[in-house]
């Protein structure tokens, strides 16, 4: 018992040293937590025009950069706060700051409590001005009018406020042209800045000596799959040319935008021929897949379901020629359009080639009381470059040369399905100028030439954009042709930012067609229409054109059988964000197709629509009403697509 006793009174006293332990160490560990730190104020240089300037300050300031740290103490404070002004000088020298008053005052804690308050008020004072600036220029580049050239753009600037970071950005710029233009071997033997404390005043000396320029030599491609002809083809300089970085990426360039390449990578290798100052160029060529297969499913109420199918066949042989082959399906008209185009490269740029092509295009068209299906193939040549204009200006030009031929029956579209013996004696009993509207075939040797221009900043939702195209084309019936026309047809989109979140879009579609134009008067059909290919004719109406009408309901009225020869169409359209990925339109659209100038007949449509942005380009749904109809004016518009 006594034992017991004896164990139980050990126990309770171990217990109390433990808890006297604990209490002990916890109430250390809670005035260790509780340390020395500073509260730092600048005040003088807060206005906005100051925010570089004291962002520059208290990047300078120890003390600043150290006020919550854990080893902080009374004597490493005072330390901090000692060296403070002189860092606070240097932070504004780097503004032309030389002469600034600076108030500092260090106020210790009062306890418990471990804030010390550190307070800096900065009078700038006058900045010092650039008095002097003496830039010369030694080597080859003392011939250079690019370095003359570059003078205007530096920063520095007689009387100018003095800026160290003007003068760093002064020399970067200097040597970065010496690079760029190809002085490898170029250096710097004066570079300094001189202050007069006196007139308080700044001198800059920048003395840049380029030695001699390097030039093109060599371009060595790795092995790859194509000629060394097509390769070269893209090389934009010439072996012995002074050598430029513009011109090596614009090599660069051409090469990316090819088609053939996945990866390219080009190595400057100036010094193995440092001594006859040549620059190699090593060429690194990663080919890309031979083909790619695209699918698209789309949906528009003009059309119906749309299905499309495309291979592209990147580079067929060693010589770089392409082979593009695509088919379209609509369920509406039962569309069906085939194309396959060979590409012959011509010269470095990706977008100068030769085209040998062959379309093959079909739909059916309904009437009251019947249908007929229009067919036509054409195969041709075309030539594609780029023009240039005034300098920045880059037009693509297209000429072209196809043979089109075209057939369908408009007698089977307005008489519906007659006796074959009926059909023939309707035709014998017609003139000539009704038989080859009724029941033609078409065939034309078109001459052409296209322009093309387009700056769209964004392609998914552009803000400031546009885009024209101006097509010239023609065909004479004394050259592989059985008619005669000349056409010309200018399309343009334009979309302008309107405020923060709007956007204004106008479009407009003007065309005019010389050809030869009749009203039947030998039979009781009654029509009037032009000898001219019905794909080379114009309607319009439907999502993309004058909404409140359906897809090519606006073909000229009693005035044109087919189609119009002339198109006028226009559209404003003034979008808004509402939210990140939705918007509401208002749209005013007019148009139609016609064939006499004394007799146009413009059909209006107004509405509203819904916007949805997607990742792959707007869904648009609009509700519109066709003004000139008394019938169902009203209609719904689906598309899906970018504005371009």
């Amino acid at each position: 018992m006594l034992l017991y006793r004896k164990f139980l009174w050990v126990i309770g006293i171990c217990s109390a040293l433990l808890l006297s332990y604990e209490y002990g160490y916890a109430k250390e560990q809670d005035a260790k937590k509780i340390v020395d730190h500073v509260l730092v104020t600048v005040t003088g240089v807060g206005s906005k025009e100051d925010e570089a300037l004291l962002k520059n300050v208290k990047a300078y300031l120890s003390i600043e950069q150290r006020k919550n740290h854990s080893s902080l103490n009374k004597k490493r404070i005072r330390r901090l706060h000692k060296q403070a002004t002189e860092e606070i000088h240097n932070a504004l020298k780097v503004f032309g700051y030389y002469r600034p008053s600076i108030e500092a005052q260090l106020t210790p804690p009062s306890p418990p409590s471990k804030e010390w308050r550190a307070y800096y008020r900065i009078t700038k004072n006058d900045p010092v001005r650039i008095k002097k600036i003496s830039i010369r220029f030694l080597g080859d580049a003392l011939r250079d009018p690019a370095f003359a050239e570059l003078l205007d753009e530096l920063p520095i600037k007689k009387g100018k406020i003095f800026h160290h970071t003007d003068y760093e950005t002064a020399k970067r710029k200097l040597l970065n042209l010496a690079e760029e233009r190809g002085y490898f071997d170029v250096s710097l033997p004066k570079q300094y800045v001189e202050f007069d404390e006196k007139a308080y005043t700044m001198a800059i000396f920048l003395h840049l000596d380029s030695q001699k320029r390097y030039h093109f030599g060599e371009v060595v491609f790795n092995d790859v799959k194509f000629s060394k002809k097509l390769l070269h083809q893209f090389i934009s300089f010439k072996t012995g040319e002074p050598y430029s970085v513009k011109k090596m990426l614009r090599f660069r360039d051409a090469m990316n935008e090819s088609g053939y390449f996945e990866k390219v990578r080009i190595k400057n290798r100036y010094e193995e021929q440092k001594s006859k100052k040549f620059v190699n160029l090593h060429v690194q060529l990663t080919p890309r897949k031979r083909n790619t297969y695209k699918g698209k499913i789309g949906y528009g109420t003009d059309t119906g379901l749309r299905l499309t199918a495309e291979v592209k066949t990147h580079y067929i042989n060693r010589r770089g020629h392409k082979l593009r082959s695509a088919l379209a399906l609509t369920q509406k008209q039962r569309g069906r359009f085939l194309e396959l185009a060979y590409e012959i490269p011509l010269k470095s740029h990706p977008r100068e080639y030769f085209e040998v092509f062959i379309n093959y295009n079909s739909k059916n068209e309904t009437a009251l009381d019947g249908s007929t299906r229009f067919e036509d193939t054409s195969l041709g040549i075309r030539k594609h470059h780029t023009r240039h204009l005034f300098n920045n200006i880059h037009v693509k030009e297209t000429w072209g040369l196809t043979y089109l031929e075209e057939r369908y029956a408009l007698i089977d579209l307005l008489l519906g399905d007659i006796d074959p013996i009926d059909r023939t004696e309707i035709l014998d009993d017609i003139n000539e100028f009704e038989r080859r509207v009724l029941d033609p075939t078409f065939r034309v040797l078109i001459p052409s030439i296209q322009w093309v221009y387009s700056d769209i900043d964004n392609p998914l939702y552009p803000t400031n954009a546009k885009k024209l195209g101006l097509t010239l084309q023609g065909g004479f019936d004394t050259l592989a042709s059985n008619l005669s026309f000349w056409q010309i047809h200018l399309k343009g989109n334009f979309i302008r930012k309107i405020h923060k979140n709007g956007r204004l879009l106008f479009r407009a579609d003007i065309a005019y067609t010389d050809a030869t134009t009749q009203t039947s008067t030998d039979s009781d059909l009654g029509f009037t229409s032009s000898i001219l290919p019905r794909i080379l004719q114009f309607r319009t109406g439907g999502d993309r054109s004058v909404r409140g009408y359906a897809y090519e309901e606006l073909d000229g009225g009693s005035n044109s059988l087919v189609s119009g020869k002339h198109l006028i169409a226009a559209s404003i359209e003034y979008d808004y964000r509402i939210l990140k990925d939705w918007g509401a339109a208002i749209f005013y659209d007019i148009g139609n197709a016609f064939n006499d100038y004394n007799k146009i007949d413009l059909h209006k449509g107004v509405g509203i629509g819904a916007r949805w942005y997607s990742p792959i380009g707007a869904v648009r749904l609009d509700i519109a009403r066709g003004l000139n109809k008394k019938d169902k004016p009203w209609r719904f518009h689906l598309t899906i697509g970018t504005d371009f």
